[in-house]
């Protein structure tokens, strides 16, 4: 074969996506092997139905099942002298072995993706003994990379620069890798005076995308006295701009504190389809979600009938914290993950009792105190509110509901397409998280699902997006945010 590079695969490249195997054959110009470690990695994966992992794995096995369904394998025997190519049966495996000394056998195999007309050829290294000094899986297979000369592709950090320690050529994944992703923005400022306005907000939406947050500031020079926001929309009629002003406040039982959060939820209240937001925890990002889907549900003329929230249920590379190794059954298990949406609702319900206090003799005659709980499982009950983990989206469509998927950045892109094609009729989603907490042990802050959507929300402008680089916090956090 005259190919143009010859790649080792490992585990991380494939539980980031099956389909990064298409990438990185680039129509068969490059050739892939994978080592027989891998596979025995993916197959103690593939049997963990609860995690993303697992789904993963189980998509990988279906792709090569498919690929052998259409072409046939063959085994190439290496005795380290030559390589001699031996057909295989279609399903059936068989080793011919002609020299003792034979240590390794490669199988070829097709990958078949669903969706794919083409199949990638994929050859399988397995290999009798390994040296001593590999004594560890990623070690294993750093060694086959090394015998063979080939490069090592992985997005295990650690695995790469132990790969590199020993003069073995490794890269990681570049598909989808946005770089300085904190200079995605949406918003722009412009400068005048009231004569002025409309010529410079009409120029302006001339070079602006479909959504974008635009501030007009009284003055020439800079940006100081009044100023004036706006939510711009272009569509098929024309250009369209609406100002955010206060009485939103009106709108939530915890109103909007300041510029950016007035943004945010005017953008959520407009005809949106997806949302892309990030930002760090305080900015306010799932709160105001979560108020927007509650008004949403109460109003008669909009098909929203609930929320759904949505989060990774594998928060770090600790097998310990995914969701199957969590005690209680499963609305316990998934309470460890909803967290923020929990917090949200009792930040609500606290407003809610305050509220309700003014009415204490009403209260006293009832002989009954509302407390946050009450109200937090009272909004969960009344709003239709479902948290649901990812591996119970999938198969299933989602109408008329508001939905809420979080940790974005923990999340590669074939899970957001997942999400994305649960969406029924009716349905609205807003994507969140902060790219800068990363957790998930194969992504970056520059290749995640999170950083992917707010680059296509840049780009295309079909979608809102929106960085919220404020956050309302308490003194002492903010202390902490300052200074360490």
């Amino acid at each position: 074969m005259n190919k143009s590079k010859s790649f080792v695969l490992d585990t991380s490249v494939i539980l980031d996506s099956p389909e990064n195997i298409i990438t990185l054959s680039q129509n068969g110009e490059n050739t892939l092997y994978i080592t027989d470690i891998v596979l025995k990695e993916l197959n103690k994966r593939k049997e963990d139905m609860m995690s993303e992992a697992g789904f993963l794995a189980r998509q990988f096995s279906s792709a090569l099942d498919r690929g052998l369904q259409k072409k046939k394998s063959s085994n190439i025997v290496n005795n380290r002298k030559g390589m001699k190519r031996v057909k295989v049966k279609k399903k059936k495996y068989r080793e011919e072995i002609t020299d003792k000394n034979s240590n390794d056998i490669i199988q070829t195999f097709f990958c078949l993706f669903e969706g794919e007309k083409k199949s990638i050829e994929i050859n399988i290294i397995s290999r009798r003994k390994y040296e001593a000094d590999s004594f560890s899986n990623d070690l294993k297979i750093v060694e086959i990379a090394r015998d063979y000369n080939y490069t090592l592709i992985t997005n295990d950090i650690y695995l790469k620069f132990e790969a590199l320690a020993r003069n073995v050529s490794s890269e990681s994944m570049q598909k989808g890798r946005i770089n300085s992703p904190e200079e995605i923005s949406f918003s722009k400022d412009i400068f005048g005076t009231e004569e002025t306005k409309e010529e410079l907000l009409a120029d302006a939406l001339k070079t602006l995308k479909e959504w974008n947050q635009v501030t007009f500031y009284h003055n020439e020079i800079g940006k100081e006295g009044k100023r004036e926001h706006f939510i711009v929309k272009k569509n098929s009629t024309g250009k369209y701009y609406k100002e955010v002003k206060r009485d939103i406040d009106k709108r939530y039982t915890v109103p909007p504190i300041g510029e950016e959060q007035r943004f945010y939820t005017e953008l959520l209240s407009s005809d949106f389809n997806i949302a892309v937001v990030t930002g760090s925890t305080g900015s306010g990002k799932t709160l105001m979600a979560v108020q927007e889907g509650m008004k949403r549900v109460k109003d008669k003329n909009d098909p929203i009938d609930g929320i759904v929230y949505i989060r990774n249920t594998v928060t770090s590379n600790d097998k310990a914290s995914e969701l199957g190794f969590r005690k209680g059954d499963q609305d316990q298990k998934l309470g460890y993950f909803a967290y923020p949406l929990y917090g949200a609702l009792n930040f609500i319900a606290q407003k809610s009792i305050s509220r309700s206090k003014t009415d204490f003799n009403e209260q006293q005659e009832r002989k009954e105190s509302p407390s946050k709980e009450y109200y937090t499982e009272q909004m969960m009950e009344d709003y239709n509110i479902e948290v649901m983990d990812i591996a119970h989206a999938r198969g299933i469509t989602i109408p008329n509901k508001f939905v809420i998927f979080d940790e974005g950045q923990n999340a590669p892109d074939l899970t957001v397409k997942l999400i994305g094609t649960r969406m029924g009729k009716g349905s609205r989603l807003v994507i969140m998280g902060d790219f800068r907490q990363l957790d998930h042990p194969y992504l970056t802050t520059n290749r995640n699902g999170l950083v992917t959507m707010l680059k296509i929300a840049e780009d295309k402008g079909e979608i809102i997006g929106i960085q919220l680089k404020k956050t309302i916090r308490s003194e002492i956090a903010n202390w902490f945010e300052d200074n360490l």
